[in-house]
This record gives structure tokens, sequence and C-alpha cells, in this order.
């Protein structure tokens, strides 16, 4: 189990549960932060070259990523780490795995250490480093719920295409929407992750995930931060 270092965002997590146990949030703290005790918040970005990160990174099935077989155990190594170029590729965002492997029934999604030499190209949060190790495969509700972890601690951060701003309906199986009264809405066996952010600023003070079972969250019906079903 992952320890969760950053004593700051130990503090977020904590107001958030705070406000969603006052809010009477229809689902549970276990169910909406499951990745509390898992999740090892990465330290400051100008360390990046000196210390251990945790990113996301997807490999297909066979764990073959063009044409290299990785292994699940013990440290992967290559000689060049450069973006875009070579390297094994892994995002400090969650969500932009998504953006470069968005076939999610199809991929398999690992929580990596990244290390040796690194390299960014500044475009998104991906990186290319020459030794990775694979520390544990995560599945599409583990990793949206890393992406809210991820937007929690970098509020000011550049969204990835993937979050609607205020409303959103999912494609692809799955929804993110973020903003001052989020509201979502999908087909049966989607997932809706929602974002509830603080009036005067980009602070998050609520995060709820629902899966439509076409029960409780009918399909095609408009669902906020709570679970409660609403107008648009």
């Amino acid at each position: 189990m992952f320890a969760l270092k950053d004593a700051d965002f130990a503090d977020i997590i904590g107001q958030y549960l705070a406000n969603l146990a006052n809010t009477g949030l229809a689902l549970s703290g276990d169910q909406v932060f499951p990745w509390v005790l898992e999740y090892y918040a990465k330290d400051d970005e100008k360390e990046i070259a000196e210390k251990e990160q945790e990113e996301k990174k997807k490999i297909q099935k066979d764990l073959k990523c063009r044409g290299f077989q990785f292994q699940e155990y013990g440290i992967n190594e290559t000689e060049k780490a450069n973006c875009r170029q070579n390297g094994f590729h892994c995002a400090e965002n969650p969500l932009d795995c998504l953006c470069y492997y968005p076939n999610w029934k199809n991929s398999v999604y690992y929580i990596v250490d990244a290390s040796g030499d690194l390299d960014e190209d500044g475009e998104d949060s991906k990186i290319s480093c020459t030794k990775m190790r694979l520390l544990k495969k995560i599945e599409l509700r583990s990793l949206l719920l890393h992406g809210a972890a991820y937007m929690a601690k970098y509020q000011n951060r550049k969204w990835t295409y993937h979050v609607a701003k205020e409303n959103g309906t999912s494609c692809n199986g799955f929804c993110i929407v973020r903003g001052k009264g989020p509201k979502a809405k999908g087909q049966k066996g989607d997932l809706l992750l929602l974002l509830k952010e603080q009036p005067g600023n980009s602070q998050i003070l609520e995060i709820g995930v629902i899966c439509i079972d076409g029960q409780n969250y009918p399909e095609e019906a408009w669902i906020d931060v709570t679970g409660k079903l609403v107008d648009l």
C-alpha cells in the first residue's frame, strides 16, 4: 500500500470527507475515496529529476508497448528518454493517459515508478524516462479517481479535454464534469465523475462518482455531485 506523503493533500481530502458527510452524499466515503490510502502524492515538479514519481502508464494487455516487452516485476530499462521520440512514457496527470490511449476497454493502465534520465516537453504532463517499474494495475474507475485527486491537488492547472465545464454527457463509457454546480448524464454502465468547486475560486469542495445502473441512477437523467436527479 502506498504512503500518503503530502500532508497538505491529506488535509484537503479530510476536508472533502467532512463536506461530504455534511451534504449527505448518496455514496459512502469508501466508495468515493478508495484511493486515499493508496495514492502516493507526487512531490514538487521542480524536484522531478531527483525524486521518485507516481505516474500512470498504459501498456497493451500482453505488457508489450511499441515493440518493448515490459516485465511486471523488476525494473524495465532503455537507453534514451526524449518525449515523443524514445524512452518509456507515462504521465503525471492520470487523465492524460486517456488522451493518448482512449480505448480503455482494450488497454491496461499501471501506476509506475519513473526514474533514470527524465524528459518533459511542456505540452502536457507526459514524461519520458529510461527506467520504469510497474507498481500496480488499475482499472478505469480507479484511474478516474486518481484524476480527481490530481485536480484536487493542482486546482489551477490546465484541464484535459476529457473534463467538461458545468455539464456533460458520457462518451466512451465515462463523463468528467467540473464546475460550481456540475451535472452529468449517461447510459447504463457509464461512470460519472463530478467535481464541485467553491463559489469564489477553483478549490474543489466535493467529489462524486456515480455508476448509471438504470434504477437509482436512470439513463439520460441529469445527476449532480450528491447523486440527486436534477434539471439542467
